[in-house]
């Protein structure tokens, strides 16, 4: 008892193997938690109990004693759970290693289980339909909110407290006395949001492993076709962390220290969805700033080429200036030495007679071998040369002063 008061006890799921009864000491190797699976244990009997074979309870604490087990046992009680069924004609796909509902996903709650039924496993007498499953979760069946009378199970008196679920709970029987599972009158703290209540939560097993030759120790067993249950459960909806249940089913029933196990497991597992979720919004992130600052370097490029052409523009432009100024300075200089060169050609004049027997001179020059007539402005400063008596006639043309020498 010192002992016990001195260390904190741990639950543990004995299966008892050894039983002593001269010297009234009995042992047994644990079943759950599955931290401590196979871990030896010591157990005091009394009143003849336990017995070999028996599935027990127990409170363990680390044995001071190397000679004896790893645990020593400080309570001990006989478990709930049966070893033997009633039913002989139980088929190995229903019982058994190898029996189907071992095998049985998490599903999405409210989905539809259509063939899948239940049957207790001691007496055979039906206990689910499909339409009264709500999911089924890890090792269990939970149901929609249905009565205990609608099901045909019974509940113990007694209420217990789960520490979990923060709610009173109560063990359901069939009517042969066998403990199915647990009923919740009310909401209990991790409850899904549309989950209705009462409810109950079945057993499917309470051990999935095979010890010393032993079946199972079972709770519920499927019903039905073979191919049937089969098929229904390939069509089954599963949730989306049905994989993560599936790793904590291989001991059977989850009790307090694997449920703490599958609440670490899922923070673990959201805290690996949370981080690649960052890392893909980082990568998301980087990809778009490098796709931004390649656009700005594209734009910046796209710039400089304008300003290029803007600058060959402008120095093209003032080019063509450049050489139209020449050209006209060119043409200028060419009409001047023509002038020139046509006022020192004036070799005749020429005299035309118009209409009403006005007579009037025409002079003329010699322009590149052909004789063209002056305007009539010049020939009229030549005209009035000639009248004067002088020998060169002054005019003015385009903004240029010329001197014309007559011709005799």
């Amino acid at each position: 008892m010192n002992r016990c008061k001195q260390q904190q006890t741990r639950q543990a799921q004995v299966k008892i193997d050894i039983v002593k009864h001269g010297p009234g000491w009995a042992e047994g190797h644990i079943t759950t938690p599955l931290i401590l699976f196979g871990d030896r244990v010591s157990i005091k009997v009394r009143d003849g109990h336990p017995s070999m074979g028996d599935n027990c309870t127990c409170s363990i604490i680390p044995n001071s004693n190397p000679r004896h087990a790893k645990w020593f046992a400080v309570r001990c009680r006989e478990s709930i759970r049966e070893s033997k069924s009633l039913v002989r004609d139980w088929e190995q796909w229903q019982v058994g290693e190898k029996a189907l509902i071992l095998d049985l996903l998490s599903t999405r709650p409210g989905s539809d289980h259509c063939g899948i039924t239940f049957a207790c496993w001691k007496c055979g007498k039906d206990v689910l339909e499909s339409n009264q499953i709500n999911r089924i979760k890890n090792s269990s069946v939970w149901t929609t909110n249905i009565s205990a009378g609608a099901i045909g199970v019974v509940l113990d008196p007694k209420q217990d407290y789960n520490d979990i679920k923060k709610c009173a709970v109560q063990n359901v029987r069939c009517s042969c006395n066998h403990v199915l599972g647990s009923y919740y009158k009310d909401k209990y703290a991790d409850a899904d949001e549309d989950k209705e209540f009462p409810c109950f939560k079945f057993i499917t097993a309470w051990e999935r492993k095979k010890w010393n030759g032993d079946i199972p120790s079972m709770a519920l067993v499927l019903t039905g076709n073979r191919e049937h249950v089969i098929e229904s459960i390939a069509s089954l909806e599963v949730s989306d962390d049905w994989l993560l249940d599936k790793q904590f089913q291989c001991g059977g029933r989850v009790d307090k220290s694997t449920y703490a196990l599958v609440e670490k497991a899922k923070k673990l597992q959201l805290e690996k969805e949370e981080a690649e979720e960052r890392a893909r919004l980082a990568e998301m992130a980087a990809a778009t700033k490098a796709v931004d600052q390649i656009q700005a370097l594209a734009d910046k490029e796209k710039e400089i080429e304008e300003r290029e052409r803007r600058v060959l523009g402008a120095e093209s432009i003032a080019d063509a200036i450049d050489n139209l100024e020449r050209r006209a300075r060119e043409a200028e200089s060419l009409a001047a030495a023509k002038i020139a060169e046509a006022t020192e050609s004036v070799k005749r004049v020429k005299e035309v007679k118009p209409e009403r027997n006005n007579r009037r001179v025409i002079w003329e020059c010699n322009v590149d071998g052909c004789w063209t007539p002056y305007p009539s402005q010049v020939n009229a400063s030549i005209e009035k040369s000639m009248s004067n008596g002088s020998s060169k006639a002054n005019f003015s043309l385009h903004g240029h002063q010329y001197e014309v020498e007559l011709a005799p």
